[in-house]
């Protein structure tokens, strides 16, 4: 829902959410609008978009005015506790779309939807001591994750885990050393 309100709001239909691992330095696509799906990576190293980290760090909006390559037009955080825990990208804007004004307007967009985001990362419900969802919520997640695959907004694999020759918390050290989140 926060592609479409984006994309309705801002008339641009090239926004992508990713959720960032600081301890790893990675963040990881949740969702893109359906025109540009394929053209958002489904992870980046965030060392790679260092021009643009200081800006979001500071809580501001960055704006590709340099037109870097491999960079979004725009770029805006989503903080959780002072810490930035998910980027918002706009791939492509248009020459009316590059102005203080858009800027200005991207920025207060994202703070508005920072909180409905913040609410569906703490959604989550995850079995105690482990980064596994219990059952149910499990089901809701790939319940909305392949509705967005169906709709060409995300894409996603599932993986069947066998750990019977040990715990639930030592299959989740496993798993989250081979696959991230």
């Amino acid at each position: 829902e926060t592609i479409r309100v984006l994309e309705d709001v801002l008339e641009n239909k090239t926004f992508g959410l990713y959720t960032l691992n600081r301890e790893n330095g990675y963040g990881r696509l949740e969702t893109a609008s359906a025109q540009v799906q394929g053209n958002y990576p489904n992870s980046i190293k965030l060392s790679e978009y260092s021009a643009a980290m200081e800006e979001l760090e500071n809580g501001n909006v960055w704006a590709n005015r340099e037109f870097l390559e491999k960079y979004p037009m725009y770029m805006a955080g989503v903080r959780k506790n002072g810490e930035l825990v998910m980027l918002i990208c706009i791939q492509q804007a248009s020459r009316e779309q590059m102005s203080l004004y858009f800027l200005n307007l991207f920025k207060i967009l994202s703070g508005l939807v920072e909180t409905s985001l913040l609410r569906a990362l703490e959604y989550r419900q995850y079995v105690k001591g482990t980064h596994i969802l219990k059952t149910e919520y499990f089901e809701e997640r790939l319940k909305v994750q392949h509705d967005m695959r169906e709709q060409k907004l995300a894409s996603y694999v599932l993986l069947k885990v066998e750990y019977s020759e040990m715990s639930l918390k030592e299959a989740d050290e496993i798993l989250r050393s081979k696959v991230r989140p």
